[in-house]
C-alpha cells in the first residue's frame, strides 16, 4: 500500500517513515516536505498512492487547502489531516470539506504511529469497499442492458458479437475468443474486433491435450505468466499472464485473456458465468425459433394442401397459422384471421364446451373426446354448424385444429 505523507517537518518525516514501515511491512511511506510538491506528484499520477495522510499547519498551504485541491481531483481517495492539540476546529472543518479522518499530533510517536497505521488501513479498507461496491453494481447494470441486447439479437452472430463486447467491457480486459470445437479443428464463432483469426491457434486445438483441459471443467482461471508458460489452454497467441475459460454447452469455450497477472478473480469467473448463461438462452431461443420457422413452413404446407379447414393457436387460444378453407368457413373474405382470438370464433352458448375441451386435450388427452359440434360466428353473424378436432403440441405449446362444417341442426 503507498501512503503519501505530507508535512514541513524533517524529523517528523524521517520518523513517520521509520516507524510505520518498521511495524508494517506493507505500506510504503512516501514522505514530501509541502503540499505543493506533494500535489504536483499527484496530478501527474492520480493511481501512485492508495492513501494521503498530511499535517495541517504548514506554510503556504496548509492542510485544509490541501484538502480542497485533492478534492477537486479525486473525491474518494482516503485523506487523513492530523492536527495539535486543541485542533478540533479544524479537524470538524476537514471533515465536513471531505477528509475521511483526523489524527491528533500531540501523542508519543509510538501511539501516534500505532493510530496512524490502523486508520490508514481502516480507511483504506472502506475505501476499497466502497470501490469494489461501486464496481460491482455498473458491471451488474451492464450486464442487464445486455440481456436486453441479447433477447432482441436477430441471429448468432449478432448475439456472439453482442457477448464479445459485452464482456470486453465489463470484465476489462486484452482480448478475447468464442471457438465451436470440431472433430478436424474449429470455427470462430466471435472475437475480439483487434484479434486476426491467424492468432487463433489451430495446431493448439487440435491437440487432444488442450480439447481435454478445456471441457474437463465447466470453468478455469489461469493466473501467473508460470502457470500461463505451459500454454496448454491458450487459444489465442499473444503475450498474456491471465486466462479465463469458459465452457458453452458441449462444444463451445469462451477464453479472455489478460497482460495483467491475477486481472480475473472468483467473481469475474461469477460474471462470466452470468453472460455467458443469458448467451446460451439466446442462442436455444435462436435455434428454436429457426426450428419453428422450419416446422411454420411445413405446417403451412400441410394447411395449404390439406382439405379441411385448419388452424394452429397458441396457448393463450389465438391464431397463429390457418389456411383458405377456414377463411371461407368463417367468411373472412377481407380479413386476416391470424390474430384472431379462436374463442372469438365460438358462439356464445359453446364457449364453455370449447374452452373444456381445449383444457382436456391438454391436461389429459386420453381422456380427451375425437371432436366436438359446436358452431362459430360467421364474419357475417350468421352462425354456422362444424365439427371441431384439436391436439396439443406439447414440445412447441401449441394446438392444431381441424374443422369440418356439418348439417345444421
Amino acid at each position: 500500500m503507498d501512503i503519501m505523507f505530507v508535512d514541513d517537518e524533517k524529523g517528523i518525516r524521517e520518523q513517520a517513515k521509520i516507524f510505520i514501515e518498521k511495524e508494517n511491512e506493507d505500506l510504503d511511506i512516501h514522505t514530501f516536505p509541502s503540499a505543493e510538491k506533494a500535489l504536483e506528484v499527484f496530478e501527474k499520477d492520480r493511481s501512485k498512492f492508495d492513501v494521503i495522510v498530511t499535517d495541517y499547519s504548514m506554510p503556504v498551504m496548509n492542510g485544509i487547502e490541501f484538502l480542497k485541491r485533492i478534492r477537486d481531483e479525486d473525491e474518494n481517495i482516503p485523506f487523513i489531516i492530523s492536527t495539535g492539540k486543541g485542533g478540533e476546529e479544524v479537524a470538524m472543518k476537514a471533515l465536513n470539506l471531505g477528509a475521511d479522518r483526523y489524527i491528533r499530533k500531540d501523542e508519543g510517536p509510538n501511539i501516534r504511529y500505532e493510530h496512524l497505521s490502523q486508520a490508514i488501513r481502516k480507511e483504506y479498507k472502506r475505501w476499497k469497499t466502497q470501490v469494489e461496491f461501486e464496481e460491482n453494481k455498473r458491471k451488474i447494470e451492464d450486464l442487464h442492458d445486455v440481456v436486453g441486447q441479447l433477447i432482441t439479437c436477430k441471429d448468432e452472430d449478432e448475439a456472439y458479437e453482442v457477448t464479445i463486447k459485452a464482456s470486453e467491457k465489463i470484465l476489462d480486459y486484452e482480448r478475447s475468443v468464442i471457438i465451436e470445437i470440431q472433430d478436424d479443428g474449429h470455427e470462430i464463432k466471435g472475437m475480439s474486433s483487434d484479434l486476426d483469426r491467424e492468432e487463433v491457434l489451430d495446431e493448439v486445438l487440435k491437440d487432444e491435450q488442450t480439447h481435454d483441459n478445456l471441457f474437463d471443467e465447466r470453468r478455469s482461471l489461469i493466473k501467473g505468466p508460470d502457470e500461463v508458460e505451459k500454454r496448454e489452454n491458450l487459444l489465442i497467441d499473444c503475450d498474456c499472464n491471465s486466462i479465463m475459460n469458459l465452457r458453452i454447452g458441449d462444444d463451445e469455450v469462451f477464453q479472455a485473456v489478460s497482460k495483467a497477472s491475477d486481472h480475473f478473480d472468483e467473481n469475474d469467473l461469477k460474471i462470466g458465468d452470468i453472460l455467458i448463461s443469458h448467451l446460451s438462452n439466446s442462442l436455444n431461443r435462436l435455434k428454436f425459433e429457426e426450428e419453428l420457422k422450419k416446422k411454420e413452413k411445413l405446417y403451412r404446407k400441410i394447411f395449404e394442401t390439406n382439405r379441411s379447414a385448419m388452424a394452429l393457436l397458441n396457448e393463450d387460444f389465438v391464431i397463429t397459422l390457418t389456411n383458405e378453407r377456414l377463411k371461407l368457413l368463417a367468411e373472412y373474405y377481407w380479413k386476416d384471421l391470424e390474430g384472431t382470438d379462436m374463442i372469438d370464433l365460438i358462439c356464445d352458448e359453446d364457449k364453455e364446451k370449447v374452452l373444456d375441451y381445449l383444457s382436456v386435450v391438454k391436461e389429459e388427452p386420453d381422456m380427451a373426446p375425437d371432436q366436438v359440434k359446436v358452431k362459430i360466428i360467421t364474419d357475417k353473424r350468421e352462425l354456422r354448424s362444424i365439427v371441431l378436432t384439436v391436439g396439443y403440441i406439447k414440445e412447441e405449446r401449441r394446438y392444431v385444429v381441424s374443422i369440418f362444417e356439418r348439417d345444421s341442426e
